[in-house]
């Protein structure tokens, strides 16, 4: 029997199997946790080892739930309930650190705080807790003329209101349009790209492209290969036809070999897209780019 948690730090990465984490990771295990720290004393090989070992899947972020389905040894087997996933019909599945979650109870609110700028900072009692990264969604209480108090891991804490808006839903943010999902990506241009990234601490390109939807409302699943299944199909042949947020996806051989990349189409003749490990969330034109030949699939949403 699947028990439900919830996660109580900033940003927990979902690790393929325990044995994946190596001791440079040390940072990213613990709680309370040192995210930064952890990516400081990355350099790029250790950041490539990320993808080329399959040692991380994904990360979830603070008040978001998973089913545990085994503990053993600090590690609790997973599944993130609400990114979508074919590897899972319960969502996405992987490992976390037992320190990094607590039990919990289903919590229904008919209004959810969700964190607007890249990173916000949580007070409890007048003082600062911890600082949490953009979509972090949390339970509406109440709100003053500054701050809206929100139900969190550890107990009733406040958020400014200049860097946050409340939404009806804790799966998904206000209805608005994949327009507005490219403007919210320009708050991350420069960002490092990070392999399973899914925080404003790093994103890699489908946690950019899901992480960017979601924040206006629309849910898509967690990987590239199936985000390029879903919504509507735009022709990929004809770029006369793109609009502004149709999400753009890329193959080393266009219907040939799988979706290896994905990014939002900008405009132009340019995507908003987090590039690869080494380099940062960025606008790039495509015309006479390595990607410019390799656009297998245009979806709208």
């Amino acid at each position: 029997m699947s028990t439900l948690a919830i996660v109580n730090v900033p940003v927990a990465t979902l690790w393929t199997s325990p044995e994946k984490a190596r001791d440079i990771d040390a940072a990213a295990l613990t709680n309370p946790q040192t995210l930064n720290k952890w990516l400081e004393q990355l350099p790029k090989p250790e950041r490539l080892d990320l993808c080329d070992n399959n040692r991380i899947q994904s990360q979830v972020l603070y008040g978001e739930y998973v089913l545990i389905d085994e503990q053993q040894d600090g590690w609790a087997k997973v599944c993130v309930v609400h990114q979508k996933s074919k590897k899972d019909e319960r969502g996405y599945p992987g490992y976390i650190p037992t320190a990094q979650l607590q039990e919990a109870t289903v919590q229904t609110s008919e209004r959810y705080v969700i964190v607007t700028a890249p990173r916000a900072q949580l007070w409890q009692h007048g003082k600062p807790t911890i600082v949490v990264s953009f979509n972090t969604m949390l339970p509406y209480i109440v709100e003053d003329d500054k701050h809206f108090t929100v139900e969190t891991p550890h107990g009733t804490q406040q958020i400014l209101k200049a860097q946050a808006t409340v939404t009806a839903s804790n799966a998904v943010g206000n209805p608005g349009t994949m327009a507005q999902a490219v403007q919210h990506g320009l708050a991350f241009l420069d960002l490092p790209y990070l392999w399973g990234g899914m925080s404003s601490y790093g994103y890699d390109c489908s946690g950019f492209t899901y992480q960017m939807a979601r924040s206006v409302g629309i849910l898509m699943s967690r990987d590239a290969d199936e985000q390029a299944t879903e919504g509507k199909e735009v022709n990929h042949l004809d770029r006369s036809t793109w609009q502004v947020g149709d999400v753009i996806f890329f193959s080393d051989e266009p219907g040939v070999k799988p979706v290896r990349h994905v990014g939002f189409y900008f405009g132009d003749g340019q995507i908003l897209h987090s590039h690869s490990t080494g380099l940062p969330v960025e606008i790039l034109p495509l015309e006479g780019s390595k990607l410019d030949n390799e656009v297998c699939a245009v979806r709208r949403f």
